[in-house]
């Protein structure tokens, strides 16, 4: 019996195994591609570029010019024969033609064409005594067609007061998409005075140009390429000096700031020195009125009569004269009234009162009064100012009582200042 029950608990254990979950299926396994090689892609030919100069040739000659004039031709022989820059550079030193401070050779792609030009520089010799540089040329060549050809050239003056145009830069001075440009920096030379130019030279798809909407010319000129802002172009700033001759009167120098305006250059702000002479202070209260600025005008009018601190010209270099400080009184005191009586001031009289007092007959600056006078008579006459003003010119061109003595006094402050004339007197015109 107990057997039994063995036999049959073992068969119930098959069974209830049977009964129980089924295995978890294996998935069968995925089959995988084999990849087809990718092909080689084979490199697009790209054509080498043929040169516009002619082929480089080691063994180029070099035939010396008689003279001086000869050298663009014989630079421009040289280059044309596959001559290099570097032994034109050694050429140009040993004819001293080049040394270390004055001229040079620098080959640099100017037209943006990928093609280099070659700017060579050169005195003339038996020059290099000259201040504050020797004469010569400045000379730029180019390639077309396998053949070298001068495409730009300046060169000094045949006067000895002309130098050679230097080279202050090279290279991309405006910023441009391609291509570079030069500046070039030449003087002229009096018996006390050189006279700085600056230029910018450039492609212009033709030949080579100023970029300057002006010429660029100071007394002993400092010029400086800097970048002022966040454009690419460089700005020019120029510092002028003074002319260094009696004849010229005081003056002011000059600061300058240029800016490139995606065509040229163009003068975008004037700084002058501070006013020092009386003279000075007079400009600057023409100026103002002239601008419509009645309260700065009236500002420095006031200045030339009251400021004992401004220099009186004539004085300082023993004029045989020395009567710039009543001459130009007088005058601010007259615009004074012209712009008391323009603003219909009720003390704008007060001014032709101060004339009276100060420049009676015989005193300098009294026809000054008296131009006063009439323009006081005619407008309180008319109440016209135009009417007023026009009588006051026309007293001063006459000749009668020595009238133009009133605009001869305020021209004798040398040539680098102003030149008046008897329409400048009284500037309310109709």
């Amino acid at each position: 019996m107990l057997k039994f029950f063995v036999y049959r608990l073992a068969f119930l254990s098959i069974l209830i195994g049977a009964c129980g979950p089924p295995p978890t299926p294996v998935p069968p396994p995925t089959p995988t591609v084999t990849p087809r090689p990718t092909a080689t892609s084979r490199p697009t030919p790209t054509a080498t570029p043929i040169s516009k100069c002619p082929a480089p040739n080691p063994a180029a000659v070099w035939i010396a010019p008689v003279d001086f004039n000869g050298y663009p031709e014989a630079i421009r022989a040289y280059l044309n024969a596959g001559g290099s820059p570097v032994e034109l550079t050694t050429i140009l030193r040993n004819a001293s033609s080049i040394n270390d401070q004055w001229g040079g050779v620098k080959p640099i792609d100017l037209t943006g064409d990928g093609e280099r030009e070659t700017i060579v520089s050169i005195y003339t010799p038996g020059t290099l005594d000259r201040s504050p540089a020797p004469g010569g040329m400045l000379l730029i060549y180019g390639c077309a067609q396998r053949q070298v050809a001068l495409v730009g050239q300046r060169a000094a003056g045949p006067s000895a007061a002309e130098t050679l145009p230097r080279l202050a830069q090279v290279g991309n001075i405006i910023g441009a998409a391609r291509g570079a440009q030069i500046a070039t920096l030449t003087s002229t030379c009096g018996a006390s005075t050189c006279f700085d130019r600056f230029d910018v030279l450039g492609w212009n798809g033709e030949q080579f140009v100023s970029l300057m909407s002006a010429p660029l010319q100071l007394p002993s000129g400092a010029f400086r390429l800097v970048q002022l802002d966040q454009d690419p172009a460089f700005e020019i700033e120029a510092q002028g000096g003074v002319i260094g001759s009696v004849g010229a009167g005081p003056q002011r120098a000059e600061k300058q700031v240029w800016k490139w305006n995606g065509a040229q250059y163009v003068r975008i702000s004037t700084e002058l020195s501070p006013v020092k002479y009386r003279i000075h202070a007079v400009y600057e209260g023409d100026d103002a009125l002239a601008g419509g600025n009645y309260a700065k005008a009236i500002e420095w009018y006031s200045r030339v009569i009251t400021d004992d601190a401004l220099k009186d010209w004539h004085a300082e270099i023993g004029y045989r004269t020395q009567t710039d400080r009543a001459t130009l009184t007088a005058y601010a005191r007259f615009r004074l009234l012209v712009i008391g009586v323009g603003r219909g001031d009720a003390n704008a009289r007060d001014q032709l009162d101060q004339l009276t007092a100060q420049f009676p007959g015989g005193a300098p600056a009294h026809l000054t009064q008296q131009l006063a006078q009439v323009f006081w008579n005619q407008y309180q006459a008319t109440h016209d100012l135009v009417a007023a003003c026009a009588a006051a010119n026309a007293y001063a061109n006459s000749g009668d009582n020595n009238q133009y003595l009133i605009v001869d006094d305020l021209n004798l402050f040398g040539y680098a200042n102003r030149t008046y004339t008897s329409d400048d007197m009284c500037p309310i015109k109709g």
